[in-house]
C-alpha cells in the first residue's frame, strides 16, 4: 500500500531508491500520509517512540550503531521541537538525521488554527539543510479552487520536491550532518493505493569528500622550523569512530615515530604506548609546587589533533596557553579551533610524508611515557585503598565488564570517570553538546541495533531526566543499565565556588531521596542494588549473567565522601 499524497509517495519512494530504511515515528495524525508510506513497505525498518525528545536521541544511537542516516517522523504542531537537542547533538557529532517533520497547508499558519507553528526552518543554523516541500495540487484540487491558490503543475511539484528531497538526502550521506524537511499535508491524510503512483528515479549524482591536503608552504615553513631545533610532537584524539584503516594508522605511528600520543576512553583506542589517561598525567602536575616548570615541559611545538570533541579540561587549558604551537587537525573529521591555534587540515597521508622529514624531539616522547608509568603504580596502590565511593564504584565496574559489550556512557561525572579507567572497549558519549538529556535513549537506540550486548552507564539526574527512553517495547534482554545514585548533581561538589554558594543544596546539586527500583519496576527490568563494596562484588557477577529481561543495577554512594575521594587521589599521584 502507499499513501495517495504524491509528496508522500515521492518522499518515500527516494528514501528506499537511496537505501535509507530506518525509520523512527512519534505517532500523531498530521504525519499519517508518511506512516502509511513506511510501515506498509517491507523495505522499511520502523520504530514507534511516543516522546519525540526520546524517539530524536533513539535515533541518534541507531545512526552510531550503523553509520546510516535515519529518518524521524512527527505530527505537526510543537512535536518537532522535541527534537531539538538530538539535532544539535547530531549536528556536533556528525550524525546523520533526517528529520521529516509534517504541517498544516502555509494558509493555515499563524491564523490561530489548532496544533500549527512555524515549522519550516526551525533548526535554524543546527541543520546542515532545511527546506520545505511545496504543496500537492492534485490532492485536493478543491481547496485550490475555493481559495483560489496559485500553484504550479503537479509535475513541476514533484520535480522541485524531488530537488529538495536529495539535497536533504545529499546533506546527510555525504556531509554526515541532520537536515530537516517540512511537509505540508493536506486532509484528507489517510488514503492509501493499492499502486504507485507515478515513476521514481534517483539523481545520478555522486558527491565525495574533499581530502584537504596541506599547502607545500605551510609544511615548508613547519620543517625550517624543526631543523633549527628537535621539535615536541603530541597526538591527541578525543571523540572518534576510526576506520580499521585508520586505527591502523595510529597503531603505525606509535610503532615507528617518537611522537606523544595521548588519547581518550572515546577515541575506540587501546593498548598503545600512549598515555591513556590525559587527567592522570596533568593533574599530579597541577598539585606540584613548581608547576608551571612541568607543565612548560610538557608544552608541544607541534600538535596534531585527530577525531572530534577532546572531554579534558585540563588538556585545553594547557594547549591554550601554548603560544607558538602549530595545530593541525588530521583525518576526516571536521576540525576544529579549540585551541586557538588551528594551521590546516592533513589527510594521514599527508601527515606520514610529515613525520619522515621532521626532526622530531625523541627524548620529549620517552620523558612523558616513563613519567606517566610512574603514576600509574601510583594510580592502581591509591585504587586499591580508597574507600566505597564514585571513585572505587567506577574501577570496580570498568575492572568487571565482560569483553563483549559496548558502553554508552551520560555526560559530566561518568564520562570523567571513565577516563581515569581505561578499558578495552568500545566507548560511546554524546559529547557534541556533552548535554545532561538524551544519554539512556541513545544507548537503548544502539542497543536495537547491536549485534553485541550495551551497557549504559548513568548517574542519577541523567537516569531520571531520561527515563522515557525505557518507554520502549523493542530492549533487547542482554542490555544493561548501572545508575550511580549519589543523590544529587555530584560533579557540582567538586567545582570550585560551591562552598561559596548558600543555595547550592538546592539549585546546584539538587539533591533528593529518590531510587530507581520503581522506574526498573515499571518497565520490566530485573532490579540490582548496592551501597557497599561487598554488594558491589556480590552482585556484579549476576548483574551480567543471562537473563530473559533487561537488567538495572543502582549503586548508592555518599556524596559528601565521593569529592573528597576524587580530590585525594590526584593529590596522590603528584
Amino acid at each position: 500500500m502507499y499513501s495517495r499524497i504524491p509528496s508522500a509517495f515521492l518522499l518515500t519512494q527516494l528514501l528506499l531508491r537511496h537505501g535509507i530504511i530506518d525509520i523512527v515515528i512519534s505517532p500523531g495524525s498530521r504525519n499519517a500520509p508518511l506512516i502509511i508510506g513506511f510501515t506498509e513497505h517491507k523495505g522499511f525498518r520502523c520504530h514507534s517512540i511516543v516522546d519525540e525528545r526520546s524517539a530524536g536521541f533513539f535515533a541518534l544511537g541507531i545512526a552510531q550503531a550503523t553509520a546510516n542516516p535515519v529518518v524521524l517522523v512527527c505530527t505537526s504542531g510543537s512535536a518537532v521541537l522535541n527534537y531539538f537537542p538530538a539535532i544539535a547533538e547530531a549536528y556536533y557529532s556528525e550524525l546523520p538525521l533526517l528529520v521529516i517533520s509534517t504541517d498544516r497547508p502555509s494558509y493555515l499558519v499563524d491564523i490561530g488554527d489548532g496544533q500549527t507553528i512555524r515549522q519550516e526552518g526551525v533548526f535554524g543554523s543546527m541543520v546542515g539543510y532545511a527546506t520545505g516541500l511545496l504543496q500537492d495540487r492534485i490532492h485536493a484540487e478543491s481547496i485550490y479552487s475555493q481559495r483560489s491558490i496559485d500553484s504550479d503543475s503537479q509535475e513541476v511539484i514533484n520535480a522541485t520536491n524531488t530537488e529538495r528531497i536529495e539535497r536533504a538526502i545529499f546533506t546527510c550521506l555525504e556531509k554526515r550532518l541532520p537536515a530537516h524537511l517540512n511537509v505540508p499535508f493536506e486532509e484528507p491524510l489517510y488514503e492509501k493505493s493499492e499502486t504507485t503512483l507515478f515513476e521514481v528515479t534517483r539523481s545520478r549524482r555522486i558527491e565525495t569528500a574533499v581530502d584537504t591536503e596541506s599547502n607545500e608552504t605551510a609544511l615548508g615553513s613547519l620543517l625550517d622550523r624543526s631543523f633549527d631545533h628537535p621539535i615536541k610532537i603530541m597526538l591527541l584524539i578525543g571523540s572518534w569512530q576510526p576506520t580499521e584503516a585508520e586505527k591502523a594508522c595510529i597503531e603505525r605511528i606509535s610503532r615507528l615515530y617518537p611522537v606523544l600520543i595521548l588519547y581518550e576512553s572515546l577515541s575506540q583506542l587501546h593498548g598503545l604506548n600512549a598515555i591513556d589517561s590525559i587527567d592522570t598525567l596533568l593533574a599530579p602536575l597541577e598539585q606540584k609546587s613548581n608547576s608551571e616548570d612541568w607543565l612548560d615541559r610538557l608544552k608541544p611545538d607541534l600538535l596534531l589533533s585527530v577525531g572530534g570533541m577532546v572531554v579534558s579540561k585540563k588538556i585545553k587549558t594547557l594547549l591554550r596557553k601554548c603560544p607558538d604551537l602549530h595545530h593541525i587537525h588530521v583525518g576526516h573529521n571536521t576540525a576544529l579551533d579549540t585551541y586557538f591555534k588551528l594551521k590546516e587540515s592533513w589527510s594521514f597521508d599527508t601527515l606520514f610524508k610529515a613525520l619522515e622529514l621532521l626532526n622530531i624531539d625523541k627524548r620529549y616522547t620517552s620523558f612523558w611515557l616513563d613519567y606517566f608509568k610512574s603514576i600509574d603504580v601510583k594510580r592502581k596502590a591509591y585504587t586499591n585503598e580508597a574507600v566505597f565511593s564514585d571513585f572505587t564504584v567506577f574501577a570496580k565496574i570498568f575492572s568487571a565488564i565482560p569483553h563483549e559489550y559496548i558502553i554508552q556512557m551520560a555526560n559530566s561525572s561518568t564520562v570523567r570517570y571513565a577516563q581515569l579507567f581505561p578499558t578495552g572497549h568500545r566507548q560511546f558519549c554524546n559529547r557534541g553538546t556533552s548535554g545532561i538529556e538524551g544519554s539512556l535513549s541513545t544507548a537503548v537506540g544502539y542497543a536495537t541495533y547491536s549485534s553485541s550486548p550495551v551497557l549504559a552507564i548513568l548517574g542519577d539526574l541523567s537516569f531520571f531526566y531520561d527515563a522515557n527512553a525505557l518507554w520502549n517495547t523493542q530492549i533487547p534482554s542482554n542490555f544493561r543499565i548501572i545508575v550511580v545514585n549519589n543523590w544529587g548533581g555530584g560533579i557540582f561538589r567538586i567545582l570550585p565556588g560551591k562552598n561559596n554558594a548558600t543555595t547550592f543544596t538546592e539549585y546546584f546539586e539538587t539533591r533528593h531521596e529518590k531510587t530507581a527500583e520503581q522506574h526498573a519496576v515499571h518497565f520490566g527490568f530485573d532490579y540490582l542494588v548496592a551501597d557497599s563494596e561487598q554488594t558491589l562484588k556480590l552482585v556484579l557477577n549476576e548483574f551480567f549473567s543471562n537473563s530473559e529481561r533487561p537488567k538495572l543495577l543502582e549503586i548508592q554512594t555518599s556524596a559528601e565522601v565521593n569529592d573528597r575521594v576524587l580530590l585525594d587521589y590526584f593529590k596522590s599521584l603528584s
